[in-house]
């Protein structure tokens, strides 16, 4: 054992050979590498915090801009359901993707989902099922887009796996809801009807009185409602108190009428079709000016790229105009006029309520005349229309477990729309695309 003992000697001399000390260890600062460490850690934080600070001032400027103009231009108020709860949510989900991002062993595909508890910050249960319904609809497209060359192709199967079928589904629910569920149908929904219906829902006359009473345009539509449950009654065979709203209109109708509800959409004239044809003409002429004007302000903001090719901008703006008028104008009037049709061809107490499902089959024809992408950007309006409405009927505002599960709903779809980001670049554009791209990159 003794023999296997080096002298402090020997050490010396091979770790003089060696080149270094064996007693000699080296100089750590015990002291300030821990602290370097703490310090690059909290400097890679600091990008976390600036861009959840970011997103934080600019969703509250920009909500607070909106509120001002909106008052400032239309003399009345706006976003009364968003307040800075939204603006502190979006920069907290920032800062939690952010976070996340930088710890090992989490999948960064499932970072959004993960946080998007974040959400619940939010007061307003409407909004926060809005942002989760947006997000749905972008995931919806996104795979479509993506996946649509599995579908099966040809013949009734593109009829069917296109934007026409969404149409088609979320208007029959809409006109259904219009009609039977005024309190749960969207209010700017019906105004955009009943602006469009001035010659099916009769405004008050310039030789009537003010002072005497004048029936509504939802006066006139829950006539309609009530008419269609007592089976399409004759004007002869009408019940006066049914008819009692809307009096005045029935007064004033000619003489010719037999159908009580045609007798309240047109007084003025019998003939159903000669009715048409004339509100037609007048409706397209209107939204023609406005369907032209948001085509007009459209082109201006490419006023740049075109001023390149005038002509073809010029095209662009008379096909936008055209297209506008067409959809705006034709399937309104054509909706109403098919009240009429739907009655000479029907049986009176066939159908009595879910013929109004009917009514969208004229505006899905119209629907055709547009371009591919607008035909979609309008069927995926209607369809978040008509889930807003189920969401109103169902009443889930106030179930904690629905609330978690529609911020769940958001985070999935965020997680697939960034999947489908990297997969392709092109597939997710939009204010989804913007936004995953900060949260990743820090460049809005």
């Amino acid at each position: 054992m003794i023999d296997l003992l080096l002298t402090h000697a020997e050490l010396r001399n091979i770790s003089g050979k060696m080149g270094c000390s064996v007693f000699q260890t080296p100089a750590v600062d015990v002291a300030e590498r821990p602290s370097e460490d703490v310090a690059e850690s909290c400097g890679s934080f600091k990008p976390a915090f600036r861009a959840s600070l970011r997103v934080l001032l600019a969703g509250s400027t920009t909500i607070s801009t909106l509120k001002f103009l909106v008052k400032l231009l239309f003399r009345r108020d706006a976003f009364e359901s968003v307040d800075s709860s939204l603006s502190r949510a979006l920069a907290l989900y920032t800062l939690a993707n952010r976070l996340l991002g930088r710890l090992r062993g989490i999948s960064k595909s499932w970072i959004p989902a993960i946080s998007s508890p974040a959400l619940l910050l939010i007061k307003q249960s409407h909004l926060r099922f809005t942002l989760a319904l947006y997000t749905l609809s972008a995931v919806t497209e996104t795979c479509y887009d993506l996946y649509s060359h599995l579908l099966p192709k040809g013949g009734i199967y593109d009829a069917i796996f296109s934007s026409n079928t969404i149409w088609l589904l979320s208007q029959s629910r809409l006109l259904n809801s219009f009609v039977y569920h005024p309190d749960i149908f969207p209010t700017s929904y019906a105004k955009i009807i009943f602006a469009r219906s001035e010659n099916y829902i009769q405004r008050r006359p310039a030789w009537v009185s003010p002072q005497s009473r004048w029936p509504s345009p939802r006066d006139v539509l829950n006539y309609i409602a009530s008419a269609s449950e007592h089976a399409y009654p004759k004007l002869s065979d009408s019940v006066p108190l049914l008819r009692q709203p809307v009096q005045p209109i029935i007064d004033s109708a000619h003489s010719q009428h037999t159908q009580a509800i045609c007798a309240a959409l047109h007084p003025a004239e019998p003939s159903c079709l000669k009715h048409y044809v004339v509100a037609l003409f007048k409706e397209l002429k209107g939204a023609a000016r406005f369907s032209g004007v948001l085509a007009v302000l459209s082109a201006l903001f490419r006023l740049k790229s075109g001023l390149k090719n005038p002509i073809l901008t010029l095209r662009n703006i008379a096909k936008s105009t055209v297209h506008g008028a067409v959809m705006i104008g034709g399937s309104i009037t054509t909706s109403w006029a098919t009240t009429c049709f739907l009655q000479k061809i029907l049986p009176n107490d066939a159908l009595k309520k879910s013929r109004w499902c009917l009514h969208c089959i004229p505006s899905t024809l119209l629907l055709l005349t547009l371009p591919p992408k607008r035909r979609r950007q309008l069927a995926m309006y209607c369809a978040r229309l008509t889930a807003d409405l189920e969401w109103s009927r169902l009443g889930w505002k106030n179930n904690s477990s629905i609330e978690c599960l529609v911020c769940l709903v958001f985070g999935v779809g965020m997680s697939v729309l960034g999947r489908a980001l990297d997969k392709d670049k092109r597939v997710v554009g939009g204010i989804h695309g913007s936004c995953i791209r900060y949260i990743r990159e820090g460049a809005l």
